[in-house]
């Protein structure tokens, strides 16, 4: 089962129906990947903090999908927060 579903980001997002469920497949699979790689794991699933880091992250994909923004982005805390949570530190090398 994947840390996130299609459907999960959907709701995260308040996305009805499936006109988008492309483009939202591409967001989770990069958000997975993302939060994997950013644990140093890869055994996420049922862990809330890595699953909440990866609705994050497709919510951010999602609201910032234009190629320009009126003004800077700025780091998520809270998203940094989960991933350190979820971080394997054993193995992990910066």
């Amino acid at each position: 089962m994947p840390l996130i579903t299609l459907e999960e980001a959907k709701q995260q997002c308040r996305v009805d129906g499936d006109h988008e469920d492309a483009l939202m497949q591409t967001m989770v699979t990069a958000a997975i990947s993302y939060v994997t790689q950013a644990c140093n794991r890869t055994d996420l699933e049922g862990n809330a903090m890595a699953k909440s880091a990866a609705l994050l992250v497709v919510a951010d994909l999602y609201a910032n999908r234009e190629a320009q923004n009126d003004g800077p982005l700025s780091q998520n805390r809270t998203l940094d927060t989960l991933i350190n949570m979820a971080r394997d530190y054993k193995g992990y090398v910066q």
